[in-house]
């Protein structure tokens, strides 16, 4: 006795083991992505939140030695004598914080700005050092205008005596 419908039962047995083995495979599949995708979204989002905290660090580290920096620019006004020695220690300090900020454009988007704080800074110290040398001018300006001043009122009156001796002399 054989089987009269033995094409029809492999071709349903085949049909039935390939669709077990696409529903299997999609099933493993998809606990495969459920496990291994969210480890590596997390390690992905873990290096982003150390780059992130790596930058908010350096921007505290920066914010306080741009305080430090201020307050020493602030004295810059008061400093009489001393004035070069500080200035050059301000300068000193800021080309230290220009060789500190990062290079690494991608981890550090805010480079530019960096740079461009420390460059208004050391123009800042550069105008506080030419206002400090008009100042000095400006005094030797009054000085010299006394004494010229001064000078005129000899004048006038070695003029006053010469006009005197001349009449004198008559």
């Amino acid at each position: 006795m054989e089987i009269l419908n033995k094409k029809e039962r492999i071709s349903a047995f085949l049909l039935f083991l390939l669709m077990l083995i696409i529903t299997v495979g999609a099933l493993i599949f998809a606990v495969f992505f459920n496990y291994q995708l969210p480890w590596k979204e997390n390690e992905a989002l873990k290096l982003e939140n150390d780059r992130i905290m790596n930058e908010f660090y350096y921007q505290d580290k920066f914010s306080s030695k741009l305080n430090e920096l201020t307050a020493s620019i602030d004295s810059l006004d008061r400093a009489e004598d001393g004035f070069q020695f500080l200035e050059q220690t301000i300068n000193l300090e800021l080309a230290k914080l220009q060789e500190g900020v990062p290079t690494d454009r991608e981890a550090y988007k805010q480079t530019l700005m960096y740079n461009n704080v420390i460059l208004n800074l050391k123009g800042f110290v550069n105008a506080k050092r030419k206002l400090q040398l008009l100042k000095t001018s400006e005094e030797e300006i009054d000085d010299l205008k006394s004494q010229v001043s001064e000078y005129e009122d000899i004048i006038n009156d070695l003029r006053k005596q010469l006009e005197l001796c001349r009449q004198l002399n008559r």
